[in-house]
């Protein structure tokens, strides 16, 4: 099935009924004049945390959607974009800065002068990227197609014909299971929470309970609640409740 070869690093989606495949994957699909289409599921899986919010904080960004603001401030012409090109732009403006460059070691990295993929950072290796056609960027599920056809012949073929490895690390499990940090416990105590004054302290009692739990089954929302409820509690810690 070729749903199956998109995410073959993910061992329970892998092992999921082909029905279950199809009908995940044909969410949204009604949707996809969307601007935003291509990262629907990650936005959509990243608001659930608003179930944990605080009924003050609920009450405060009521009626506020930072989609429709994503929108609104997009290019004119970003509708008529190739697909593969808007979902690059989302990334690059989204994400990049923010998110990936940060979690996933590049600014780390760079700051202790550890060679890692900074040459692609170049601004005119990212201007030579942007104006290839998306058909020399990915053929058929092979991504990075023009990069693996440049080097090829510099890199042996088990490199170049590799498929992606993402960077695949514990979730909650890192905060919650065996040697967990002291300062979790702190954070994320009902008190703590309610002080904050961000989240809703039973529920995120709820979810740390579910967390801890042998027998339970963490969803991907899960994780990504967990992590984001505690990262708002550090930065509380460490960038308000200091200055207070």
């Amino acid at each position: 099935l070729l749903l199956r070869r998109l995410y073959p690093y993910l061992g329970a989606l892998q092992s999921q009924p082909s029905r279950y495949l199809e009908a995940f994957f044909r969410q949204g699909l009604e949707a996809a004049d969307d601007p935003l289409f291509s990262h629907m599921p990650r936005f959509t899986l990243t608001r659930r945390i608003r179930q944990f919010y605080s009924a003050d904080l609920a009450t405060t960004i009521n009626g506020y959607d930072p989609l429709e603001e994503m929108r609104s401030s997009l290019p004119a012409e970003f509708k008529s974009w190739h697909p593969l090109s808007r979902a690059q732009y989302l990334e690059t403006g989204c994400l990049l800065p923010g998110y990936i460059l940060s979690s996933q070691g590049d600014r780390v990295a760079m700051a202790h002068a550890v060679e890692g993929r900074f040459p692609f950072l170049d601004h005119r290796v990212v201007e030579l990227g942007a104006a290839l056609p998306p058909t020399m960027k990915v053929k058929g599920l092979r991504e990075k197609h023009v990069l693996r056809e440049a080097l090829g012949r510099h890199l042996p073929s088990s490199i170049v014909e590799r498929p992606k490895q993402p960077y695949r690390a514990p979730d909650s499990e890192s905060f919650v299971q065996g040697d967990a940090p002291d300062y979790v416990e702190a954070l994320l105590a009902p008190d703590a929470i309610r002080s904050a004054g961000y989240f809703d302290a039973t529920a995120v009692e709820r979810l740390v309970r579910k967390c801890r739990s042998p027998l339970g089954r963490l969803s991907a929302g899960d994780n990504m609640a967990f992590l984001g409820i505690l990262s708002t509690q550090i930065l509380h810690s460490c960038y308000v409740r200091a200055l207070i």
